[in-house]
């Protein structure tokens, strides 16, 4: 197998993976529709410092991934695929510079396939086609890692350029998603280097010109944000960051092996490489090489931050898959070089072992597929999931049986190559299989099916939100909505709850809800008043009050079109 045929099938792959069907999914709750918005109405209102969220400032994250997402939208239109394709872009800049590093120091075929491996990984392909900001920041914390090693590995005349680059890279991230844009960097960095037995790497990384450009890239956001919001330097680095990273109060506390879980199941098939891989880090002990002891302590390093943290998400380790597929194209190319030796052997123990998966998943496929009662026990909020899973079940028990069939051909050919395209293909089958389905049930349940039947309002109707707020609603109206709410917890900002806490005052755009009836009387148009399950009731009260109707107009959402205080 050639360098030139992987790096063909990894660009194949990666394009697919990526951007294949991006625009078909609705934008999902809260997290796309709430970034799509702001981006948006960054876009309209020009303001590119602080931005806002439904005529609310939004200071929860830096402006800088808003600004992307606001220049796609201005370039491709407002379409889910031009608010993802800044994601999707990073994802792919990503695959290339994994390709380029490993390549650098392994060989062509390493790079490419460890470009491969992290192009088929769960985990990263899914936060590539979303749009928040963790794709962007992993591209940039990676490439500030990156550089940071290429400056101790260079001689001393060309470290102070890669240096420089890793300084430009963290302050960037940092105004993807603050603080977190140098943290990790730095600790990969600095813990490397002393793995490698480099001294002085901090006072290197240190160096004047360095932090001179980093600040040069983060100061002037930050200090024009916290002219413009005083209390933002506080909220930012204390509540924030810090009480992120050592109080429970984001609830989003996990167990101890929570990011084992994640990366194990994130990183799937190239996962199950990790035990022959550790057995074999540990027989080389004391020789690995620095290449090697950067990948390791990059997992280690970030695993153990992220853990100690109080506060965990699964996008805190999505930069592990950077070098865990680093790792997986040394173990790749081991087995295609040896088709007998240890590498093979483990690669087609993963084969055997995903063999047995994709069986047992396929049989139970085929089983619920024919038993309609147990479809719906099957979860799918609605009343939906019966549909969902008649329509999934059945491709993906068909692409698990192929892959079983392909891969036990491999095994009996004793074929690594073919082992390794039957494991590279069978994420991108499953995507490819299953996304009619998963485009049906998604658009059942999104703001862009309530958006639709919106079509025939007024167009001087104004649209307000009772106990609710789907926050990609305005995006897909192109109007603003307003929040009827007793605290705009529904906005799912926590900036904005902060603001709330401090000065008691609700914020513009919503609305007490023990003034909705004073604020109704002094409407002048008619007000599209939306509610789900929590408002249901006080919405039927108000419309029968008025004498109009309610009506559903999505499985969670129901609906009145109140007149003017004039015209009842």
């Amino acid at each position: 197998m050639t360098s030139r045929w992987i790096e063909a099938a990894v660009l194949t792959l990666a394009c697919l993976t990526l951007f294949a069907g991006l625009g078909s999914l609705p934008l999902t709750q809260p997290d796309e529709g709430r970034n799509a918005l702001v981006a948006a109405e960054m876009l309209a209102s020009g303001r590119w410092l602080v931005p806002t969220f439904g005529q609310v400032e939004y200071l929860d994250k830096p402006a800088l991934f808003f600004k992307l997402v606001g220049v796609s939208l201005a370039a491709f239109g407002h379409t889910e695929a031009a608010a993802r394709l800044p994601s999707a872009l990073a994802a792919l800049a990503l695959v290339a510079a994994v390709w380029a590093f490993a390549r650098r120091f392994h060989g062509s075929r390493v790079g490419a396939l460890a470009a491969l491996s992290l192009a088929t990984m769960p985990l990263f392909v899914a936060f590539a086609r979303l749009v928040i900001f963790d794709m962007v920041l992993t591209l940039l914390v990676c490439l500030a890692i990156f550089a940071g090693f290429l400056a101790e590995e260079a001689p001393p005349a060309r470290r102070r350029r890669w240096y420089l680059a890793a300084a430009l890279a963290a302050g960037l991230a940092t105004l993807v998603k603050g603080p977190v844009g140098f943290v990790v960097p730095a600790l990969v960095h600095l813990v490397a280097a002393r793995a490698s037995g480099r001294r002085g790497a901090l006072r290197r990384s240190l160096a004047p010109a360095n932090v001179a450009l980093f600040l040069a890239v983060v100061l002037p956001w930050f200090v024009g944000v916290s002219v413009v919001a005083p209390d933002f330097p506080y909220y930012g680095i204390v509540h924030e960051t810090f009480a992120r990273l050592t109080s429970e109060s984001f609830q989003r506390n996990q167990p101890v092996w929570f990011y084992l879980f994640v990366l194990g199941a994130g990183a799937l098939p190239w996962s199950l490489l990790a035990p022959a891989g550790a057995a074999a880090m540990w027989r080389l002990g004391r020789s690995l090489g620095s290449f090697d002891r950067l990948c390791i302590v990059w997992v280690l390093a970030v695993v153990a931050f992220f853990t100690l943290s109080r506060s965990k998400q699964p996008a805190y380790v999505l930069s592990v898959c950077v070098p865990l597929a680093l790792l997986v194209g040394r173990a790749l190319d081991a087995a295609i070089e040896r088709s007998t030796g240890r590498a093979a052997r483990a690669l087609f123990g993963v084969l055997v072992a995903m063999c047995m998966l994709a069986a047992a998943g396929g049989a139970a496929a085929t089983f619920a597929w024919m038993q309609p009662d147990l479809l719906e026990r099957l979860p799918g909020p609605d009343g939906a999931g019966s549909a969902l899973w008649h329509g999934v079940l059945p491709p993906a028990a068909g692409v698990c049986a192929v892959f079983v069939i392909a891969a036990a051909a491999a095994r009996w050919r004793r074929s690594a190559p073919a082992a390794l395209a039957c494991l590279a293909l069978l994420l991108p089958a499953l995507l490819v299989a299953t996304a009619p389905s998963f485009s049906a049930y998604a658009e059942a349940r999104s703001s862009r099916a309530i958006a639709r039947t919106m079509l025939s309002l007024p167009p001087e109707a104004e649209v307000a939100c009772l106990r609710c707020f789907p926050s990609a609603l305005p995006f897909y109206l192109g109007r603003p909505v307003t929040l009827v709410s007793h605290d705009a917890t529904e906005l799912r900002s926590n900036y904005v709850l902060f603001r709330i806490a401090r000065d008691r005052v609700l914020p513009p755009g919503v609305v007490f809800e023990g003034d909705l009836d004073a604020w109704l009387a002094g409407r002048e148009r008619p007000v599209y008043l939306l509610a789900d399950e929590d408002g249901q009731q006080a919405l039927a009260a108000i419309a029968a009050a008025r004498g109009v109707g309610v009506r559903q107009v999505a499985p969670r959402y129901w609906a009145a079109l109140v007149p003017p205080a004039a015209e009842h």
